[in-house]
């Protein structure tokens, strides 16, 4: 009678190791007390409030100056992120920027409303003297990092000049067309051309009209990544959020005809013609493509589409009327804007030479005595943003 052979002894070495950045350990102390609050009866997690505003302030004096709250007790987990605790609250401020534009974000929980609105308003009165209230909307960035994953960043953006009718001379006047927009049923802008004709201008100066619209700095949902649109996250959160306005800059795979492989765009058609319409959000599509049979027409169609703008380059009557506009208030700069511009034999300008010549018109500085000037060779740099 044979018998199976006894097992040998199975051992198992099992470890874990958790590794928690200093950017997240807020999160992590939060789901702690969290627990902890369920299995105690803890109320301090009962309501929470949320607000960021941007300041003329470094990040680190913004952090400090609220250290030595009386009541508080703090910790500085990173350098963006301060941690709070008293009683009945549990939260944390993170500051990120430049010191000329700095975005405090505050979260608080609390036992009582109360308590929270109060704390809420002693946070925003400490920052009251440094904010900046010429914000003309708050743009929400999504992107890839390199596992794949998708990566937030928020940014307030300040409402800049006023556009000139010059500029876009095939919809002047331009604040008529915007408000056109704004006030239609359509959801969708598409604008294509090549880069400098002020796309982007164009784009900004809606988004802050929105804003005016609604009497605060409106929530912009922003992305320019190809290969996120390919997903279904982006869009379920411009569904289900309260952003005003989705805003796809480089869109050219997303636009071109679904005939062609282009297996994205219907994800954009169903919310352009349900969700978007129905709440009056807005997407606005920013697009290179040379051709304007490039985009799919289902996109374009009345009804989903307000409006398909082809921007091209201003011909030279046109780019000497934007010059002459921008230049109107100083006349002196007009003449060496115009040397910058150099118009021999050019028919045409983009809209962006005509802001650089006005931009670097003016006074030529002097090259000092001796001086070489060469070519200096640096790593190449990607550039995500919002121009």
């Amino acid at each position: 009678m044979s018998t199976s052979p006894i097992p040998r002894p199975l051992n198992l070495d099992m470890s874990m190791q958790l590794e928690v950045r200093a950017d997240t350990f807020h999160e992590v102390m939060r789901k702690g007390l969290l627990a902890r609050a369920h299995a105690d009866g803890d109320s301090t997690f009962l309501f929470f409030r949320h607000s960021h505003v941007t300041v003329r302030r470094d990040r680190n004096k913004v952090l400090a100056g609220f250290v030595n709250l009386q009541d508080w007790r703090c910790l500085r987990s990173g350098e963006v992120t301060l941690i709070v605790r008293s009683v009945g609250l549990f939260g944390y401020l993170t500051a990120n920027g430049p010191p000329d534009n700095c975005i405090v974000n505050v979260y608080l929980w609390t036992d009582t409303e109360e308590r929270g609105e109060a704390t809420l308003a002693s946070v925003l009165e400490t920052l009251r003297p440094y904010r900046i209230t010429d914000i003309g909307f708050c743009l929400n960035w999504r992107f890839l990092d390199g596992k794949g994953e998708i990566n937030r960043a928020s940014t307030d953006e300040i409402e800049g000049e006023a556009l000139r009718d010059q500029a876009y001379p095939t919809i002047a006047p331009v604040s008529e067309f915007i408000e056109e927009y704004l006030s239609g049923t359509e959801a969708v802008l598409v604008l294509q051309g090549s880069p400098g004709t002020g796309k982007t201008r164009l784009i900004r100066a809606i988004l802050a009209a929105i804003s005016r619209r609604q009497g605060n700095a409106t929530e912009v949902l922003y992305t320019g990544v190809a290969a996120l649109l390919d997903r279904d996250e982006v869009f379920l959160e411009f569904i289900t959020n309260s952003y005003s306005a989705f805003v796809i800059e480089d869109a050219d795979h997303l636009l071109t005809p679904r005939s062609g492989g282009n297996q994205s765009l219907h994800r954009l058609l169903n919310i352009a013609d349900g969700i978007a319409s129905a709440h009056g959000k807005k997407i606005i599509f920013s697009t290179n493509l040379p051709n304007v049979n490039d985009i799919d027409e289902a996109l374009v169609r009345p009804g989903r589409c307000f409006a398909h703008l082809y921007l091209q380059e201003l011909q030279l009557p046109e780019a000497m009327d934007l010059l002459s506009a921008l230049c109107h208030d100083t006349p002196e700069r007009h003449a060496s804007a115009l040397a910058v511009l150099n118009t021999v034999g050019r028919k045409s300008f983009s809209v962006a030479e005509v802001y650089a010549a006005h931009r670097n018109g003016g006074p030529q500085r002097q090259r000092p005595a001796g001086a070489r000037f060469g070519v200096q060779r640096r790593s190449q740099r990607v550039a995500i943003g919002f121009s």
